[in-house]
């Protein structure tokens, strides 16, 4: 046995085998984690990735599956209390309500987006005035009645 110095955590231990380089179980998942974690983030991986999940999710049996799964996920109460409060934290901040600000203003400023609204409050008029005919034409029935 040869003591060693631990790759991970810099600790010196007495190790087992030759090749040790690490000297817990807890250290040997942390140095495989980070491998993982230095794997994934090499470009060419993240794109092989991208490449293969965009061709995964096409699949027609493949979108039946993540849409349940995505609906059981995002169904359950404590899944839809921590959607909505973190949407409601984003809209919260200032560059997005000005933002959200800035684009409700654009909407309505599109020129066919005025011409609707034209159009709806002129049918909304139109509508108050022959509820008022008839409210007038029954109040002026109900009075002649009586």
């Amino acid at each position: 046995m040869k003591e060693c110095q631990c790759a991970i955590c810099g600790a010196t231990f007495m190790a087992r085998a030759c090749s040790a380089k690490y000297c817990s179980d807890e250290c040997r998942r942390e140095a495989k984690s980070q491998k993982h974690r230095e794997y994934n983030q090499r470009p060419e991986n993240k794109e092989a990735r991208r490449k293969y999940y965009r061709k995964y999710n096409q699949r027609p049996e493949n979108k039946e599956a993540i849409r349940d799964s995505n609906r059981k996920y995002t169904h359950r109460p404590e899944v839809k209390e921590a959607i909505r409060d973190s949407n409601r934290k984003y809209r919260q901040r200032p560059e997005v309500k000005e933002a959200r600000s800035e684009n409700a203003r654009k909407y309505r400023q599109r020129p066919e987006r005025k011409e609707a609204d034209r159009a709806h409050h002129r049918e909304r008029r139109a509508d108050k005035r022959s509820a008022a005919a008839v409210a007038l034409m029954f109040g002026l029935a109900a009075g002649g009645e009586a």
